[in-house]
């Protein structure tokens, strides 16, 4: 689902949303209108990604993730888009930090815009998502943990949260990603 600006409000930059839903269940009408809507008020296109499940056959919804960074970029000329971002929140927050420090190419992300995002899937993850997406060893578990994978080369990064998020640590994407105690930000 794309949401165009107007022509006056366009700051030609654009990202990729994945709504939450925990890897199951993906909120595209709630979640994904939402901010589609709101964005795009703001100067954004907006494309909301409806991304697969995951199937413990593949890496479906990482598969959208990337199909939909690249469909993006393909019309980034024609639309007049000078950046692509990914954005998302709870596991929709997670598969677009991913695709933000695993992408490449084409599919690489220039920012991130991350809402009360799982991005580890380390000891201090208070829900248990990381089962939903086949991560059930600790060697499978640290491949999605992407604040393992933040370089230089790693665009920036806007995450938030809220004072009922029930996570002990928030990973700060950035260069030298720092762990910040959830309570500095109440």
């Amino acid at each position: 689902i794309w949401y165009k600006p107007e022509a006056s409000k366009d700051n030609h930059k654009a990202f990729v949303y994945f709504p939450g839903g925990g890897y199951n269940n993906v909120d595209v009408l709630n979640g994904g209108d939402q901010y589609g809507r709101t964005f795009a008020a703001k100067g954004y296109t907006v494309v909301v990604c409806w991304y697969r499940g995951y199937n413990p056959k593949d890496d479906s919804p990482f598969k959208d993730a990337n199909a939909a960074m690249l469909a993006v970029r393909a019309y980034a000329k024609t639309l007049g888009i000078t950046e692509v971002g990914v954005a998302g929140d709870s596991a929709g927050g997670h598969l677009a930090s991913y695709q933000h420090v695993h992408g490449t190419g084409n599919a690489k992300s220039d920012f991130a815009i991350l809402a009360f995002p799982c991005i580890t899937c380390g000891e201090s993850t208070s829900y248990g998502f990381s089962g939903n997406i086949g991560a059930t060893t600790d060697d499978a578990k640290r491949g999605y943990c992407n604040d393992l994978f933040v370089t230089a080369a790693t665009g920036r990064a806007f995450i938030y949260v809220a004072t009922s998020d029930a996570m002990e640590q928030i990973i700060v994407l950035g260069h030298g990603a720092e762990r910040v105690s959830a309570r500095a930000f109440r």
